[in-house]
């Protein structure tokens, strides 16, 4: 191969690339900043508190304390999983310290075990109260 042909396909490379790379953020961006709604599983498919609510036949004091729950399990879950993950954040920046502080990765790795603890307590924590209901 001469020096123009290598050239040659090394630009087209790039190029192939460099929109693969532009169509990729795209998507993501579109993901990310679309619209807000919850992904349903399949066409027509209602959501969970409807649905247990006709399986089950509900009372509506039922349904309150059902939707009550789910709203105190999810703030639970996601001050659990917001913590984690800046715990997470912070084990991650230690990676790149010229001197990671090995007691505070120690002190960091315990504290996101206790809290997927806590997560998985309040899981079961939350199905034993709609168990309940």
């Amino acid at each position: 191969m001469d020096l123009f042909t290598r050239n040659k396909i090394t630009v087209i490379t790039i190029i192939v690339l460099l929109v693969l790379n532009v169509f990729t953020i795209t998507m993501l961006w579109i993901d990310k900043f679309g619209d807000n709604e919850p992904k349903r599983r399949g066409p027509g498919r209602q959501n969970i508190e409807e649905f247990l609510s006709s399986e089950l036949n509900l009372t509506k004091e039922q349904k309150d304390q059902f939707r009550q729950a789910r709203i105190k399990h999810h703030q639970k879950s996601r001050r659990l999983k917001d913590e984690v993950r800046r715990l997470k954040q912070r084990l991650i920046n230690q990676v790149f310290e010229d001197n990671p502080d090995e007691e505070l990765v120690e002190k960091l790795s315990n504290r996101v075990g206790e809290l997927e603890t806590a997560f998985e307590k309040e899981v079961y924590d939350h199905f034993t109260e709609l168990k309940n209901i």
